[in-house]
Order: structure tokens, then sequence, then C-alpha cells
């Protein structure tokens, strides 16, 4: 970011430019068997908040199917419950997606950073030096993976 077009040009974080490289998340529809819930009885408790001192509260259970076990003479000796489902359809989802490290950027900057003063380089730069890689007196042989010194740089 501190070295694209327009910063340098005018020293302004464009979010609009980066927030359109962190497109928005589309979720498509689908679909997915849910329990099915049904009316379950009324519960009924003292309140004093109400003139009669009861509070109506509803309820929803799970409908489900008991299934009966039986033994090797054809007694019930237990039964199972199967929750019964619904198919619903869940619609799509967009999900907007903002530039965070733009944003991070540009509060930065705003804070009075200039990542274009001299001032602001780390004193571990220098002509011989990159920032975070070791210099050749202190390089080892497969000391770090490609992926590390790719990240380091």
């Amino acid at each position: 970011m501190a070295l694209a077009k327009e910063f340098l040009a005018d020293g302004v974080v464009g979010l609009e430019k980066w927030d359109a490289m962190a497109p928005d998340q589309i979720v498509p529809e689908r679909r997915e068997s849910v329990p099915l819930l049904v009316d379950v009885p009324v519960e009924r408790e003292r309140s004093p908040s109400t003139n009669d001192g009861a509070l109506f509260r509803d309820r929803k259970g799970s409908a489900a199917e008991l299934e009966p076990t039986w033994d090797g003479d054809g007694r019930s000796i237990d039964a199972f419950e199967h929750s019964q489902v619904e198919e619903i359809v869940v619609f799509e989802q967009i999900i907007i997606r903002k530039h965070r490290t733009a944003r991070i950027f540009k509060a930065v900057i705003e804070n009075g950073f200039d990542p274009l003063a001299q001032s602001s380089i780390s004193p571990r730069c220098g002509p011989t030096r990159l920032p975070d890689m070791p210099i050749q007196a202190d390089w080892k042989h497969n000391d770090l993976s490609i992926g590390e010194q790719f990240s380091r740089k």
C-alpha cells in the first residue's frame, strides 16, 4: 500500500480500491434438515408483574415419534424417540467484506506515521541488510525454509 501509485502521488489510501480487492463472500442457497418444532403445553408461572399474578410463556419442542422395542416374547420393553425433521431452504447470503489491512494502514498514517520518511525505516534495515533476514555472517544453510524466507522478505 505504501508503494501504490495513488499513495505515492497524493499520500492518500484509497479504501475503495483496496475494498474492491476483497470481494464480497457469497454463500449459495442450500437446503437443510432441521428438527420439526411443535407447540407444547403453555407453562404458568406466578409473577408479580401481571395483575392476576400469572405469566404465560409459550414453548416449542421437537416433534418425535416413539418406536417401541420388543423382547423375544413380544413384550414391549422400551421405546426409542425418533425426531421428525423438516427440510428448509436457507437463502443465499452475501457477506460484505472490507480490506482490513488497508484500514489499519490508513489509521497508522492518520496517527502521524510517514512510511516514506527515512526516519520511519527500521534501524535494522540498511544497504547490506533486509529487515528480518540474516546477514551473510549469520547465514546458516537450510536454517530457513523457502516459505520462511519469502515471508520475511
